[in-house]
């Protein structure tokens, strides 16, 4: 009796010989699907650069410099769209992926609790993406309200900011939170 369980050697052979085959053809199907996926959606370079490119509203994007957080989840790049002389904006962080995306999230949501002119934090925004947060905070007389969530591999951020009051405009801050991720779907789209 052989190894594999049969009084034939060449039966043995054929059962690895033909786990070969099936090992290999798994790669192939696995390696079909991934080149398939990947030709749907542009390199986190192209996305950036797209995205830099496609004014929202008719406003342009302004590139910034990461900060150091982005730059520990390898950030491909940042940029601020600013409305309303800067009293509402929209941020897109681009990273090389979803991990790295998520990463910058969970470091962001982990410094919320050390802030503690933070007076609202609403996990989960209906609509967005999972994951997302909304957050009501004050500093100095001016209110903010932020809304920010991971789409693929970029972080979205939306922010109402008012001066005088103890938080920004929650419905604004929300509704440009999803023209961010249709102008991402769109941009997504033509790059």
């Amino acid at each position: 009796m052989s190894a594999c369980g049969s009084s034939e050697p060449s039966s043995c052979l054929t059962r690895v010989g033909g786990m070969k085959r099936m090992l290999l053809a798994a790669c192939l199907v696995a390696l079909a699907t991934a080149v398939t996926a990947s030709a749907g959606s542009p390199s986190p370079k192209a996305l950036y650069n797209a995205l830099l490119a496609a004014p929202v509203n008719g406003t342009p994007p302004t590139p910034t410099r990461p900060g150091s957080n982005s730059k520990r989840h390898h950030v491909v790049g940042e940029m601020l769209i600013d409305f309303n002389g800067g009293h509402s904006r929209i941020a897109y962080v681009v990273f090389p992926t979803h991990t790295d995306a998520l990463g910058n999230y969970a470091d962001g949501i982990r410094a919320l609790k050390k802030i503690r002119s933070v007076t609202k934090v609403a996990k989960t925004v209906p609509g967005l993406p999972k994951p997302s947060v909304l957050v009501d905070a004050t500093q100095s007389g001016i209110g903010v309200t932020q809304v920010t969530f991971v789409a693929g591999n970029v972080e979205l951020v939306s922010q109402s900011v008012r001066v005088g009051k103890k938080s920004g405009n929650e419905k604004l801050a929300k509704s440009l939170a999803a023209l961010a991720l249709k102008h991402l779907r769109s941009v997504e789209k033509s790059a």
